[in-house]
């Protein structure tokens, strides 16, 4: 399954900072800061403004997107403090979607954020990850019997069909390991891993 590509940089409120203002001075990118979005974002979320970004793209490939950058601090124990993207989007495209928001984000980090720091410090969630590789086997196993023995059309309508789908559910709801599972990720494993297309459209508010 394709996600989002979640990115974070660790380190001191004052380094982060201090890397925020260098990605703002950057001028040769595809990317400029724009003062007065990110000012909006600040007195809206009731943040300072050192601690807030929004970098417009200059291109119609990048979809003119805007990337949201926010630097969260912790007060307790500062070298927990982080960088990261609470969002992107863009004012020619409704849904970037996942390719096109990772897309932003690729060049983002190769544009923009590696001129300032070294790749290796730079945190990346995949791009591609698999479904067994977020929840417990057991789960998996119950959740890929209902979907390979249901029939797709109206996959709750048989009681064995029913039954294989609350073992999963029941799995999935006491096994710690499970916590991450999410209809969200269930319909992308569904669309794209299984190819349900046209089949998932009819029972999706079921699921």
């Amino acid at each position: 399954m394709k996600r989002l590509i979640n990115l974070t940089i660790k380190g001191s409120a004052e380094y982060l900072i201090q890397l925020l203002n260098k990605m703002k001075a950057e001028d040769n990118s595809d990317f400029g800061y724009n003062e007065e979005l990110s000012n909006g974002m600040a007195l809206s979320d009731f943040i300072p403004i050192e601690c807030v970004a929004c970098f417009v793209a200059k291109t119609k490939q990048l979809f003119h997107s805007k990337v949201y950058i926010l630097i969260n601090i912790d007060e307790e124990k500062d070298t927990n403090s982080y960088l990261w993207i609470p969002n992107i989007v863009s004012s020619d495209v409704d849904d970037l979607e996942k390719d096109g928001y990772n897309k932003v984000v690729k060049a983002f980090i190769s544009q923009v954020i590696t001129k300032h720091i070294s790749r290796d410090k730079i945190l990346l969630t995949e791009e591609e990850v698999q479904l067994s590789d977020i929840i417990s086997k057991k789960t998996y196993e119950r959740l890929e019997t209902w979907e390979r023995t249901s029939d797709h059309n109206s996959p709750f309508s048989h009681p064995l069909d029913r039954n294989k789908w609350m073992a999963f559910i029941c799995s999935a709801f006491i096994n710690e390991d499970d916590k991450k599972m999410n209809s969200g990720i269930l319909e992308d494993w569904l669309r794209e891993d299984k190819e349900w297309g046209t089949y998932l459209n009819n029972i999706i508010d079921k699921v």
